[in-house]
């Protein structure tokens, strides 16, 4: 007798595979109103409120609003944009929003109608966030367990790992906020995560010449190796905690390269920086480490204008930000180069 259990799994396998892509999606593009991912929602045959007593069904509720133009036009206006001033600022909303907004207003001026009807929308909205979270992480938790056990069975097989986005370690479950990932979730994600690998261990390649040279190619002395480590620890930050290396990984491979000779680690280095993008001519010696902590440190202090809305590329026009970013480079000991002063730059204007 035939046995037909492969055939049998392969449409729930179809559609776990589809409902987990639904789910990248839903992360990837965004969801929201009139968006809900697609997991989250109620599914056909299965009550809503399995718990609870029956909710009463109104005479309406199997209408559509087409057919309800009264609710229909409640409908338009509550998604209407209008205008509000916050403090100094005028922002654009919703309908919705802003009534409750004008709500929140009133009951913290002592309104208690409003301040009741407030109360109300923020434990349903608690109550519906809750619930939101929920979901998702049972789902995610379900993925995880799925996809691990894939994994442990390839191993197990002795076959290769599976590529699986996002892969299963690089997601944490947060009863708190929700599942949070910290890796790629498509094959373009991927090819960046393997280019930043690729660019660490060039970067590793390229401390063991540096720690071996004491000029570079122009006969300028290198005073202070050790920029190409700082920055290739700086990218290992930038992966997935699973992909990360220890201090031990860092030591193993600038041993692995130490071990050859300067002529074959010259030749090697100069095929390994093309193959990453960046080609360097042959010989080539980092800067001084110095010189790359001002920059790394330039670069953070970029990252906290932008986060801190010290600098806003929306709002500030480029003469605003180029001069939040000359005083940024002279506070991180960087002559600015390539941008003019405010001060040149208006003098220039006027004449």
């Amino acid at each position: 007798m035939a046995d037909n259990s492969d055939k049998s799994d392969e449409p729930d396998k179809s559609k776990k595979s589809d409902k987990y892509e639904e789910a990248k999606k839903a992360i990837i593009f965004g969801t929201g109103y009139k968006k809900p991912p697609e997991h989250t929602r109620f599914q056909k045959g299965k009550s809503g409120n399995p718990k609870g007593r029956p909710r009463k069904k109104s005479a309406s509720s199997d209408r559509t609003l087409a057919e309800q133009p009264t609710l229909a036009a409640a409908h338009r206006a509550a998604d209407k944009t209008i205008s509000v001033r916050e403090g100094d600022e005028i922002r654009d909303v919703s309908a919705r929003e802003a009534v409750i907004q004008a709500m929140t207003v009133a009951a913290l001026k002592g309104n208690s109608r409003a301040g009741a009807l407030v109360i109300g929308q923020f434990r349903e909205a608690d109550r519906a966030h809750a619930m939101a979270i929920e979901i998702s992480n049972n789902f995610w938790s379900t993925y995880k367990a799925e996809k691990s056990a894939e994994l442990a069975k390839a191993k197990e097989e002795g076959k290769p790992a599976p590529s699986i986005l996002p892969h299963p370690d690089d997601i944490v479950i947060d009863r708190l906020t929700g599942p949070k990932f910290f890796g790629p979730f498509d094959e373009e994600g991927q090819r960046k995560i393997d280019h930043t690998i690729a660019c660490r261990e060039v970067l590793i390649m390229q401390h063991v010449l540096d720690e071996r040279s004491s000029k570079r190619l122009d006969g300028g002395p290198l005073t202070e190796p050790g920029a190409a480590m700082l920055l290739a620890i700086a990218l290992d930050h930038t992966l997935p905690p699973r992909l990360r290396f220890s201090d031990g990984d860092f030591i193993r491979e600038q041993y692995q390269y130490g071990r050859l000779s300067k002529r074959d680690l010259l030749k090697l280095l100069f095929k390994k920086w093309q193959g990453v993008g960046y080609p360097r001519p042959r010989g080539y010696v980092s800067p001084n480490r110095g010189e790359i902590v001002s920059h790394l440190k330039l670069a953070c202090a970029l990252c906290n204008g932008v986060l801190s809305g010290n600098i806003d590329p929306d709002t500030q026009s480029k003469t605003e930000i180029e001069a939040e970013i000359i005083d940024l480079m002279e506070e991180c000991g960087i002559v600015p180069t390539g941008i003019e002063p405010p001060e040149s730059q208006s003098a220039a204007g006027r004449s």
